[in-house]
């Protein structure tokens, strides 16, 4: 999770740079090009739906509540 904002052009270098891992994702409508972006740099990816998020949301529904449910959810 990340803790400040990080524009997609930042994204994008932090993906290329990261070492292969497992990267997962709760589904929307930009995740499919996140997800082939990931995959073109090796990374394995796991899209989740978000009915299956939304359960393990705890709280307010923010970020970082967000972050901590797909982990969950994965």
């Amino acid at each position: 999770c990340f803790s400040k904002r990080v524009s997609r052009v930042k994204l994008h270098e932090i993906i290329l740079n990261l070492p292969p891992c497992e990267v997962v994702m709760e589904a929307c409508s930009s995740s499919h090009y996140w997800g082939r972006a990931c995959l073109n740099s090796g990374h394995q990816v796991n899209l989740i739906p978000a009915q299956h998020v939304t359960p393990f949301v705890r709280g307010n529904k923010n970020d970082k509540n967000d972050c901590l449910a797909i982990y969950e959810a994965s």
